[in-house]
Order: structure tokens, then C-alpha cells, then sequence
């Protein structure tokens, strides 16, 4: 064995000392942070989605709804996912949220894609768990924007 060996092996015997005394490192998945401060919001409906989920429950049918919320008319729009899982109750998220989206009873059939488009004051608040501090759509209220209300209108 040749010095530059045994200086390894001398290095490695007093790395293996520190060991002992090394704290414990616990890597753990980062937790989710929100993508938005609470409040309310104008936001643009610009897509939604439907999936069939396996759950604990069994299949169950999800939707997701993209809102583009206007934080600062100076800055591009901010992208909030919301999450619906199917449920007829009228108190559920779902029921509330897309019987104003639809206009209608949410629970009679409907095509998913009408709704985009759709400019609504949103409400976020913060739902904190185990995994993270997610922003959820609390509340929403259709809002109508006349195009030519900044225009006159000239009739010849």
C-alpha cells in the first residue's frame, strides 16, 4: 500500500467518525405554496376540463376550471386551477360554483366548454393542509362587460 493509499484510508476512518455526530437530515417533499394572495379578483374563464378519478369512493368524475385572474391590468393574468369533483348537493362547491357558471341547474346535463369565456369577481381564500397552502375559488359573481361602452355609436 502506498502513502497516497493509506492517507485515503486514515481520511475515511475520520469521515466515518463524523457520522456519528452528523444531525439528521430529513428530505422531504417541498409544500405546496399558493400562486396567489387571497382576495377578489376579476377573472376570464379560459378552460376546463373533465376527468374520470379513482378515488377511495370509487370513479368519480372531477372538472377543472382555469380562471385567468387579473391581479394588475399592467401584468399578464395569473392562472388559478380549481377543482370540482361532481357532487348534486346544493351547498357543494360544484353545485354553487357551476349553477352560476351555467345559469342553470348544474346537476342536468351540460356542455362543459359554454362556460369559457366567462368574466366572473372571484374570492380566494387559502385552504392550508398537510401537503401545502393551496388558492381555492371561495365565491364568484358573473360579471357582464358591454364591449361598446367605451364607444360611441354612430348610426348614419
Amino acid at each position: 500500500m502506498n502513502q497516497q493509499q493509506m492517507k485515503a484510508l486514515a481520511v475515511m476512518a475520520k469521515a466515518k467518525e463524523t457520522i456519528a455526530d452528523s444531525p439528521l437530515v430529513e428530505v422531504s417533499k417541498p409544500k405546496a405554496k399558493p400562486v396567489i394572495a387571497e382576495g377578489t379578483f376579476l377573472a376570464v374563464i379560459t378552460n376546463a376540463e373533465k376527468s374520470m378519478e379513482n378515488t377511495r369512493f370509487g370513479e368519480n368524475l372531477r372538472l377543472t376550471v382555469i380562471f385567468s385572474v387579473i391581479k394588475d391590468a399592467d401584468k399578464e393574468p395569473i392562472e388559478v386551477r380549481q377543482y370540482y369533483w361532481f357532487n348534486p348537493k346544493p351547498d357543494s362547491p360544484f353545485y354553487r360554483h357551476f349553477e352560476i357558471m351555467l345559469g342553470k341547474d348544474p346537476t342536468e346535463i351540460f356542455v362543459l366548454k359554454h362556460i369559457i369565456g366567462g368574466i366572473y369577481e372571484i374570492t380566494i381564500v387559502h385552504a392550508i393542509t398537510e401537503t401545502g397552502t393551496y388558492a381555492n375559488v371561495d365565491t364568484l359573481k358573473k360579471v357582464l362587460i358591454n364591449p361598446n361602452e367605451d364607444t360611441e355609436e354612430i348610426t348614419i
